[in-house]
């Protein structure tokens, strides 16, 4: 039997990342920015398990302790037609649990 699966490129896959930052989406960004196979050019923030202002505070604090610098979109505030609903009791106030975080400012 031949293995007929194609052969990993040489070159990273370039990648925008979506992303609403809480202790799920921080393991994984971790884990894209530090992988050989992604090249991460540019990420984008919104709610979902945090408010978008966490979620953008997260990103930054993510990329600070991963040693990256990357363009960093906000996306929405709020859904469209729904009231906001946030995973507060799962990820905390800050949405990346009881991580200690810097102060904000």
């Amino acid at each position: 039997m031949t293995d007929r699966t194609a052969p990993a490129s040489l070159l990273p896959l370039p990648v925008v990342i979506d992303t609403d930052p809480g202790i799920d989406d921080m393991l994984a960004l971790f884990l894209a920015l530090a992988s050989p196979e992604l090249e991460v050019r540019g990420i984008t923030a919104s709610y979902g398990n945090t408010v978008v202002e966490n979620a953008y505070r997260n990103t930054v604090e993510i990329l600070r302790r991963a040693g990256r610098r990357l363009t960093l979109g906000v996306g929405a505030r709020r859904p469209l037609k729904r009231p906001l609903a946030t995973a507060h009791e799962t990820h905390g106030d800050s949405g990346l649990g009881y991580a200690a975080l810097p102060p904000r400012g």
